[in-house]
């Protein structure tokens, strides 16, 4: 019965993400999963709901349905901000199994931070890095895996670029975008913010920020990256 559920529970993620993102879309996605599947040989492929993490109840009511980025947007994203990432300080809210973080590390960052409020998704992100860097050496850099709860990070005065996959409720994500305004009022710079199914754009628009390249469809399926320099 267990085995049956949990191929259901599959089946309708599945069908789900047909739907929101688009047949054709997600046949694009295939032959990234495999490329970069095989390129990084690391777990992170599932999905796991509010439900099923291992946090607070009250986390669970201000989370959302760990699901992977997919590696065809990851690769759209980070090969049109290539020349931003080189030296950049990389923070990615919601890392998950760690599988942007691994991505990112090839385009020459010299800091890559997940935050990941799951201690089991922690654990999984830093076996994965782990590996992943004893297999491409050349590519590591600085980095780390903080085991805490979004609101609770402090910014660090150069970290410059941010990543998000919906991780978040409305409030969840004004108290971040908040530190951030924080960190930047402490040293200006410019920074990126990476929205990946940004259905709370307009909290990062009403705060200021510019959309400089948007790709969603009418289910907030794609992204859009902002910046603070107009």
């Amino acid at each position: 019965m267990k085995i049956f559920l949990e191929k259901w529970n599959f089946f309708i993620r599945i069908s789900s993400i047909i739907y929101t993102w688009g047949f054709i879309v997600f046949i694009k996605f295939i032959p990234y999963e495999i490329y970069y599947g095989i390129k990084f040989n690391s777990k992170t492929l599932f999905s796991l709901s509010s439900n099923e993490l291992d946090v607070s109840k009250i986390e669970k009511e201000h989370s959302t349905e760990y699901i992977p980025t997919p590696f065809y947007i990851a690769h759209k994203i980070f090969f049109r901000l290539q020349n931003k990432l080189i030296d950049s300080e990389f923070v990615d809210f919601g890392c998950g199994a760690g599988r942007i973080m691994m991505f990112v590390s090839h385009f020459k960052p010299k800091k890559i931070i997940g935050i990941e409020f799951s201690k089991k998704l922690c654990e999984c992100a830093i076996s994965n890095l782990n590996l992943h860097f004893s297999k491409y050496p050349h590519f590591e850099c600085e980095w780390y895996v903080e085991h805490c709860n979004a609101i609770n990070y402090q910014i660090g005065n150069n970290e410059n670029i941010f990543f998000l996959y919906d991780p978040f409720n409305a409030n969840t994500m004004e108290q971040i975008v908040n530190n951030i305004l924080i960190s930047l009022n402490n040293l200006p710079r410019e920074i990126f913010i990476i929205y990946v199914s940004p259905i709370h754009k307009n909290v990062l628009i009403e705060k200021g920020f510019s959309t400089i390249i948007s790709e969603i469809n009418q289910h907030n399926k794609g992204f859009i990256i902002l910046t603070n320099n107009k």
